[in-house]
């Protein structure tokens, strides 16, 4: 771990920067039911029980995990993106079962500054993500003044966010997770968004 750290602290790289205004809606998906409160919704605020690697996050971070999507599709998106993140029969495709989910809608009090790896290259089959395609077409606009060594390191960054992780292998996190805590600890942003990837790249963007 510290060794994934150092280097990531070494290391030069693009972040895309962009505005999420104040009144946006986020979604976040529970696996059960009967929840009746908010903050049984919410995220663990002292991290207690969270002891893996996410994809944006080190064991005993608290971070909260939603889904962003286009507001003339935000409620199908982001419940398809929500059981594929969440929901283990969808994550195997080979189980059968029943299984309760719950999801809740949440909305920003206030303008949040979110970064991303997402470069040309991302799910570039998926044409009909409006939020994926902004970024995409960002990217392409910068890259020109971009050496490189930063472009590789870009490309490299989006492809481990796009890399998909098995159940019980969450170590496989430990680029992305590092990643999002240096961001997070330096407040070079407040949150961080990417393609969701059991949804491959449909929908909407994750949001941590």
């Amino acid at each position: 771990l510290d060794e994934v750290s150092q280097s990531l602290v070494d290391s030069c790289f693009h972040i895309s920067i962009a505005k999420l205004l104040a009144g946006t809606f986020i979604f976040r998906a529970r696996p059960g039911r009967g929840f009746y409160r908010p903050n049984e919704l919410s995220y663990n605020p002292k991290g207690i029980g969270n002891n893996r690697f996410e994809r944006a996050s080190l064991p005993g971070d608290v971070v909260f995990y939603g889904c962003i999507a286009d507001k003339t599709t935000q409620l199908e998106s982001c419940r398809f993106m929500g059981l594929g993140e969440c929901s283990s029969l969808m994550r195997d495709i080979s189980s059968i079962g029943r299984e309760f989910v719950t999801f809740g809608r949440w909305r920003t009090l206030h303008e949040l500054k979110v970064a991303t790896f997402i470069t040309d290259k991302t799910y570039l089959k998926e044409q009909n993500n409006r939020h994926l395609h902004f970024f995409r077409e960002y990217f392409a606009q910068k890259k020109t003044a971009l050496s490189q060594e930063i472009l590789d390191m870009a490309y490299f960054f989006a492809s481990e966010f796009e890399k998909s992780v098995k159940i019980g292998e969450d170590w496989n996190y430990k680029i992305t997770a590092n990643l999002a805590h240096d961001i997070f600890l330096n407040k070079m942003a407040d949150a961080i968004v990417f393609p969701s990837v059991p949804a491959g790249g449909q929908g909407g963007l994750n949001i941590a």
